[in-house]
């Protein structure tokens, strides 16, 4: 997982973010995002603080690595009717 983009409030502090998933096979990258509301607004943040802070939505982080296994499954079934 990884932070992508942060998005801040009136007061310059992040309170969201955008983290990403990828994967790549046979040279294609496949990605899914979703953005993540902070426990509390924060000045900075690292990609590990990120993870941390949204890390209490554990169902949604699961549900983007659902949508990212649906993703790939469905580009490696177009992949093999085309």
């Amino acid at each position: 997982m990884n932070l992508t983009k942060t998005y801040t409030n009136s007061d310059d502090k992040i309170t969201h973010v955008e983290m990403t998933l990828s994967h790549i096979e046979d040279e294609v990258t496949t990605s899914v995002s979703d953005i993540f509301e902070l426990r509390e607004p924060l000045d900075s943040i690292t990609e590990i603080e990120a993870i941390m802070g949204v890390g209490i939505w554990w169902a949604q982080i699961g549900a983007l690595q659902k949508a990212l296994e649906t993703k790939l499954s469905l580009a490696s079934h177009t992949e093999a009717t085309v």
